[in-house]
This record gives structure tokens, sequence and C-alpha cells, in this order.
């Protein structure tokens, strides 16, 4: 093998993890930027997580856990999740007033 196709396979190897790294980087740096102008003008306030191939490259919060303001976010908040199931039992017992039944 000749030292210059030698030396590109050395390169190769050392750099690409590298570049790797930097892609991730750049990545994660660009999440942030956007997390942080969205949570700065008022349309984001929650938890963020974001994973590639099993790994989680991102991992932070914006704002508080209620409009009170008093507690930071942190990301192992536990949301209160809401009950959906009271709008379908509404709907479901006017379609059967409307039915007659």
């Amino acid at each position: 093998m000749s030292y210059y196709k030698q030396l590109f396979l050395f390169l190769t190897v050392l750099l690409l993890p590298i570049n790797h790294s930097f892609a991730q980087n750049t990545k994660t740096t660009k999440i942030d930027s956007l997390m942080k102008w969205a949570h700065q003008t008022g349309i984001f306030n929650g938890n963020v997580l974001v994973a590639k191939n099993n790994k989680v490259i991102y991992n932070t919060s914006f704002g508080f856990t209620d409009a009170t303001k008093k507690v930071q976010l942190t990301p192992d908040y536990r949301f209160n999740i809401g009950s959906i199931t009271k709008e379908f039992s509404a709907v479901a017992l006017l379609q059967l007033q409307e039915q007659g039944k």
C-alpha cells in the first residue's frame, strides 16, 4: 500500500469519530438555540428530550411547572395527565339524547 493511501486511511479512521462528534454537537446546539428562542418568545414551556440511536443527545427543561411560576420545571417533574374521557362521554350522551333514547 502506498504511503498516501496509508495516510488517508489513518486520517479517515482518526477523524471519523471527531466528525461524528462535531455533527452531534452541531445538532445539539441547533436544538438548544431553537428551544431557547421558543421559550423566550413565550410559545414553549416544558421538557425536551431528543434521542438518536438509543442515546440521549439533548435533555433540558424550560419554564415553570404551572401558571403561578413559582416552581422551576425540571426533567424529573411528573406532569398530571388530563382526563379526556369526559368529553367522549358527553358527546355520546348528547347523541343519545338527539336520537330520543
